[in-house]
């Protein structure tokens, strides 16, 4: 499938069970969503467990998803939030908890999911609302070097503008969209996109 396929339409296909536009997002996101997995859990082989969980749950939820919000923004709080809940998983491990309080500690994962779901979705489109306010170029630069991976020499070429153009719109549109968050949304999920920026789209 051609990589300028319009998001949407890949967003729409895929809500019907298409698999060529699942592959066609899976491509065009994969590696940078692994690359931001490994930064947190530091763990290159869990990294990869990970990340095809966070594919996995994209074709669970595709009949939900919306073809006017952006699949990169949820396939980064899905995967930041699963990264987030390893760790917390290996810690509590190390300071082996029983058997029956681990139990327990499954079930209630179990029956919070439906609201851990909704939490990942409100987050997505708090997300997707902050990237969607920013000024043409700045959106543009961000979702280049962001959710594609590109360098900021690549995006540079694109664009036809020069490499401290596109590090100096990376910048701004990081803070743009942190003052956003932190004016709109919720503690919680203030903290937890604040923290996916932080660690996934601080500048370099």
């Amino acid at each position: 499938m051609a990589d300028i396929l319009n998001e949407s339409e890949a967003v729409r296909m895929l809500s019907t069970g298409d698999i060529a536009a699942f592959d066609h997002i899976y491509f065009k996101y994969h590696q940078q969503v692994y690359a931001n997995i490994c930064k947190i859990t530091g763990d290159p082989k869990m990294a990869e467990d990970l990340l095809q969980e966070v594919f996995f749950a994209l074709w669970k939820k595709r009949d939900s998803l919306h073809v006017d919000k952006s699949v990169a923004n949820w396939l980064f709080v899905v995967s930041y939030n699963k990264s987030v809940s390893f760790l917390r998983k290996k810690i509590k491990e190390s300071f082996l908890v029983p058997a029956t309080e681990g139990e327990l500690a499954d079930v209630k994962e179990d029956n919070a999911g439906m609201q851990v779901e909704q939490e990942f979705a409100s987050q997505a489109a708090i997300l997707d609302l902050a990237v969607d306010r920013l000024p043409g170029r700045k959106k543009e630069v961000f979702k280049l070097c962001r959710y594609e991976g590109r360098t900021p020499e690549e995006v540079a070429l694109m664009m036809g503008i020069s490499v401290q153009s596109v590090k100096d719109y990376l910048k701004q549109s990081t803070q743009l969209i942190r003052n956003y968050v932190r004016d709109t949304a919720n503690i919680q999920d203030a903290t937890v996109l604040i923290g996916m920026l932080t660690v996934f789209m601080n500048h370099n």
